[in-house]
């Protein structure tokens, strides 16, 4: 338990939300989203894997000087389909990525403990 009397599990899923939440500035201004630096031994905050999938479409899409029109023209789909893709579910984004030349793959790991 920490002094404010939440638990650490609880302040890791804060910190996750925002770091979504950071990163989703960062992708919707067409910024290049900052790397992860070494935990040494800190406790990770991660993103979850729908989220990680459109970020990493999002860096295809501009690294490929990629448009949402040109992504709909190569899945066959109009660009307000690629739009919608921030409600999409993970089969879709994973299809989006396909066509930008990534192939999404989920690293599990032992979970870590929390001390408290």
């Amino acid at each position: 338990m920490r002094q404010d009397g939440r638990k650490s599990q609880e302040c890791l899923k804060e910190a996750s939300d925002l770091l979504v939440a950071a990163l989703s500035f960062y992708s919707e201004d067409g910024l290049p989203l900052f790397k992860p630096t070494p935990a040494y031994g800190r406790p990770l905050v991660y993103v979850p894997v729908l989220e990680s999938m459109k970020f990493a479409l999002r860096e295809a899409m501009i690294e490929q000087k990629l448009i949402n029109g040109a992504l709909g023209e190569r899945l066959g789909v109009s660009e307000v389909i690629i739009r919608r893709l921030h409600e999409s579910k993970v089969s879709r984004v994973e299809e989006a990525l396909k066509v930008v030349g990534l192939q999404p793959a989920i690293n599990v790991s032992p979970a870590m403990e929390i001390v408290a």
